[in-house]
């Protein structure tokens, strides 16, 4: 999975594309992004976990046994997200057990710990962007987090970066961003969210504005 990303990295892939590439892949664990899921062990509330803190700077786990405590999220949020994850299955050899093959099925949910009600997927906020209800499940919710009008992937890849070269985000935790308000700097997060998003995601680009402001420079 390491060498898989830093070979996106050095082509400068988008990375919008790059998330998407990521969440959708298929295949043996030894190309490398579906490593992701084996890591997590196939468990759609492991991935949806991850996937929120990594990809969207949301500390989505914690609605997932209620509804979360400091933030606006729901237990049906966190479980209708889970649910993107629930038709991927990992095949294994029976007598080593060593993961073999990544896929999507036609068949399976997930409910609501503690009942039988079972919940389908849902997007975590409406963006206004249709094409959602075909391809698979894990398809769809690529489609609807790399959607320019989602403003959660550019927002946390912007945080991120900023923390890599600064050593502190304009949000801190980089994986709790609850408000654009919790920023040090609001309008400064917001403006390079759109610009990092207009210049198709560019990570390069990013990484070279910022490295040339003033604010850089400062010993």
């Amino acid at each position: 999975l390491q060498s898989w990303l830093r070979n996106r990295f050095a082509e400068n892939l988008r990375y919008d594309r790059l998330v998407s590439d990521l969440l959708v892949a298929t295949g043996s664990p030894q190309r490398g992004p579906t490593a992701f899921f084996v890591s997590l062990e196939g468990k759609p509330e492991k991935i949806a976990a991850k996937t929120s803190r990594v990809f969207l700077g949301l500390q989505l786990d914690c609605a997932e046994c209620h509804d979360h405590p400091f933030d606006s999220w729901k237990q049906r949020d966190f479980w209708g997200f889970a649910a993107y994850f629930a038709q991927l299955s990992i095949d294994s050899e029976a007598a080593m057990r060593e993961p073999r093959n990544v896929s999507d099925t036609d068949s399976g949910e997930v409910m609501l710990p503690g009942s039988e009600i079972v919940v389908s997927p849902n997007p975590l906020v409406a963006t206004g962007f249709s094409g959602l209800s075909s391809g698979t499940r894990r398809q769809q919710l690529a489609l609807w987090l790399t959607a320019r009008e989602n403003p959660f992937v550019a927002r946390a890849a912007v945080n991120r970066v900023w923390g890599l070269l600064f050593g502190r985000g304009l949000i801190e935790p980089i994986d709790d961003m609850r408000s654009l308000e919790m920023a040090s700097h609001p309008q400064l997060l917001r403006e390079l969210s759109e610009y990092f998003a207009e210049s198709g995601y560019d990570l390069r680009r990013l990484l070279s504005l910022l490295a040339k402001t003033r604010a850089y420079a400062r010993s």
